[in-house]
């Protein structure tokens, strides 16, 4: 294809075309949304270069309409930074949200999200999650020394490609509100050369994305919006037990965007 690419951007917009197999005769056009936010119907006319007894044919090819972003929502309701368990803590963790569904489910963040596929299209996609995360961390010894993860200050994608959390997987874009959760934690029980952990700083950043896959073959990961949050705090052990001195945890509301999630790396030491 001439003119654009996969992932490319005319304006502010973003067009995701999909692989097609050399077998393939079909395949479609999604138009992923502007960074308005602006419900948008675009065409566009493309070109097929084909060598052919050693000369370059250009094929016109008919104008692909592009699909409606889908109707969506995505928000944020966070927890608080607590030492857990209570009275013998063994972790810094984030805590105090109740999901409400598969269990009593507790977590520091929860992504309230839902996405539906405009009918006039016949139904049918998905939606998932995928999130980015840049951690920060510091723990201490009482023999001064220090640990700082493999990771640490490194954007990267948290453990998966979708996010994985309870149910993990993808989710039929019918409306449904799915609730994406976090609970990063820190141990606070860590030994390092005999010397037990008296000290713990964390300053996460992370951000969320709400990605849509649109029924049918051959197509691409539609990103649709995403929520930037962080978490932090400091727990230290001074006479003889834990004390969390400063925390907190704090998510913005979503924003609409045109630009896929991308990472060179997997952090996987944040916890859950």
């Amino acid at each position: 294809m001439s003119d654009i690419t996969s992932g490319s951007t005319l304006g502010d917009r973003s067009y995701v075309l999909p692989w097609v197999p050399s077998n393939t005769s079909q395949t479609g056009f999604y138009f992923a949304g502007s960074t308005s936010g602006a419900s948008t119907k675009e065409t566009v006319q493309c070109t097929a270069s084909v060598t052919a007894g050693g000369q370059v044919l250009t094929i016109p090819l008919a104008s692909q309409v592009m699909l409606d972003p889908p109707n969506n929502k995505m928000s944020s309701v966070t927890g608080s930074a607590q030492l857990l368990p209570a009275g013998n803590p063994t972790e810094l963790a984030l805590y105090g949200f109740t999901i409400g569904y598969a269990g009593d489910h507790t977590c520091g963040i929860a992504f309230p999200s839902s996405v539906t596929t405009p009918s006039q299209y016949g139904g049918g996609g998905v939606f998932f999650f995928a999130q980015l995360i840049d951690p920060s961390r510091i723990e201490t010894f009482q023999n001064g020394s220090q640990y700082l993860p493999p990771d640490n200050n490194q954007w990267g994608l948290d453990n998966d490609y979708p996010y994985p959390f309870d149910p993990p997987g993808t989710f039929a874009a019918n409306g449904q509100t799915i609730n994406a959760q976090d609970e990063p934690w820190v141990t606070l029980t860590r030994v390092n050369n005999g010397s037990p952990e008296t000290g713990a700083t964390v300053s996460d950043s992370a951000r969320m994305y709400l990605m849509y896959r649109p029924p049918g073959p051959n197509v691409c990961d539609v990103p649709i919006a995403y929520v930037s949050w962080s978490w932090g705090g400091t727990a230290t052990y001074t006479n003889s037990a834990w004390a969390l001195s400063s925390g907190s945890v704090q998510g913005n509301g979503s924003l609409p965007t045109c630009f896929h999630p991308t990472w060179t790396l997997v952090n996987s030491n944040t916890g859950s």
